[in-house]
């Protein structure tokens, strides 16, 4: 029985914060299901009371994180804990904080705990893929991932768009499974396990035709979660037609999904470049197409929502292109982290904005929208502003070391192609700048009602400070850089 429940334990010690929010997802579907509606006052108590406990949970799995003694690298059977998870840890819980402060009052409040249950199970699935030692555990994961993200886009849907928006993203994501999971028993067929360790040892000594389409099938069951071309063409339409809150969830957690895959199938804690032959020319071509189709189509994008649908396509393409570059280098994964992490903040900030905005009553739908921002809201302003200069990757903004860090790895490589690609994807950070200048441009021009001052009833609400956060930490990031 002692040897049971060490086992058991040292099993539970590399997932222990995801095991925490799994199960306080379940608590929090179980407890929207049969709490009264006598016990809330009002629609707003209903929310902050959901809101407050996924909040609170997410200080939980923190705190277990935080205080958990761990090896520096600990295999327990279908689960690792190593830098890769530790990073996946932070970075989800991170992510997860700010998706609540940023919806707190965007959340329909009959669905409030149903939301918060489901996007807790999603950040559980996240860190069980980081901490992924096993093909199952993996595709479980990413499941765990996939299911309540339908659920929450049919909770959001209200209208037809809204409704097409749930059965495009649900049809094609269970169409682009089939091919991953396809996939992953052609790499069980060839290394005769589903360990992952021993799957990379097995594609590095047996580079065959089987083995070519087992990669390229799990590539394009992972392309279509990070919208990466040509495997794109569904983001602008699920994007436009659900809600804000969803939108910051769904431009930041498949990307997450898709590279912790990616990172644990292919990798780890270093690359190895033996590997290279098999991805690095698919992941090339991906990421050209990716980078290039994502900014020339927000180039062309005046409604917002469609907007972040391609650039968030276009930030797919940098990150696969990093990883092509790490891979061929035998490099750490860190840079690609790096770069979620900031993605991340800038992302949910933007987001955070245009929710401050639409719960003010105001039309926020288009960029010319935004004309004149920075008069009626200062302080709103400021933070997309921030977030804006970071995505096109300027000094004191947390979006330059990422995308440089990048830049360099793919430099580090010293081969020709990899050089070549450096030049575009340069290219492409000009193209985009672009677009972000601007949406920029438009927060400083005089028009519509430019009323100076801030309500503080309509707009010091947790959405602000979310995006002010969001803001802060891109700065702070800039300056300490060794905390990204």
């Amino acid at each position: 029985m002692v040897d049971l429940s060490e086992q058991l334990g040292a099993m539970m010690n590399p997932i222990a914060p995801a095991a925490v929010m799994l199960v306080g997802g379940c608590v929090l579907l179980v407890s929207g299901a049969i709490a009264p509606k006598h016990w809330f006052k009002s629609t707003a108590a209903r929310q902050n009371v959901w809101s407050l406990a996924c909040l609170l949970l997410i200080g939980i799995a923190a705190l277990v994180r935080l205080y958990l003694v761990r090896d520096p690298i600990s295999r327990h059977g279908l689960f690792v804990w190593d830098s890769v998870s530790d990073s996946a840890e932070f970075l989800v819980l991170l992510s997860g904080a700010l998706l609540v402060l940023g919806g707190w009052r965007h959340v329909a409040a009959n669905n409030a705990a149903e939301h918060y249950g489901c996007l807790s199970l999603v950040l559980s699935g996240l860190m069980f893929a980081g901490g992924a030692n096993d093909l199952t555990v993996l595709f479980l994961a990413l499941e765990l991932i996939s299911i309540p993200t339908y659920i929450l886009l049919a909770l959001a849907a209200t209208d037809n768009r809204g409704w097409e928006a749930m059965l495009k993203y649900f049809t094609l994501s269970a169409f682009a499974s089939c091919f991953f999971l396809l996939g992953l028993s052609y790499l069980f067929g060839i290394a005769g396990t589903t360990e992952l360790s021993v799957i990379q040892a097995r594609l590095i000594g047996q580079q065959d035709l089987l083995a070519l389409v087992a990669v390229m099938l799990v590539l394009c069951g992972v392309a279509f979660r990070i919208t990466a071309a040509p495997f794109h063409f569904y983001a602008s339409d699920v994007f436009a037609g659900t809600n804000l809150n969803l939108v910051a969830m769904l431009a930041v957690v498949p990307k997450l999904a898709g590279i912790l895959t990616l990172v644990r199938l292919f990798g780890g804690d270093v690359f190895d470049s033996r590997m290279t032959g098999f991805l690095m020319w698919p992941l090339l071509g991906l990421a050209t197409l990716t980078m290039f189709i994502g900014n020339i189509m927000a180039f062309v994008q005046t409604e917002l929502k469609r907007l972040i649908a391609h650039s968030s396509i276009a930030n797919s393409g940098y990150l696969l292109l990093g990883l092509a570059a790490i891979l061929a280098g035998g490099m750490s994964s860190k840079p690609l982290f790096s770069y979620l992490l900031a993605y991340s903040a800038m992302t949910i900030g933007i987001v955070a904005v245009l929710v401050s905005l639409q719960k003010a009553n105001q039309n926020v739908e288009r960029i010319e929208d935004l004309q004149g921002l920075v008069f009626r809201r200062p302080w709103t302003a400021f933070a997309l502003a921030i977030s804006l200069t970071s995505f096109i990757g300027l000094p004191l903004t947390a979006g330059f070391w990422a995308k440089l860090q990048l830049f360099l790895a793919t430099i580090a490589t010293d081969r020709v192609e990899f050089r070549i690609m450096a030049i575009l994807m340069a290219a492409n950070a000009v193209l985009g700048a672009v677009y972000y200048l601007r949406i920029l441009s438009k927060l400083f021009e005089h028009g519509g009602d430019s009323s100076p001052g801030e309500s503080r009833s309509s707009s010091w609400n947790p959405a602000v400070i979310c995006a002010l956060s969001c803001a802060a930490l891109t700065v702070f990031w800039f300056f300490f850089p060794s905390q990204l």
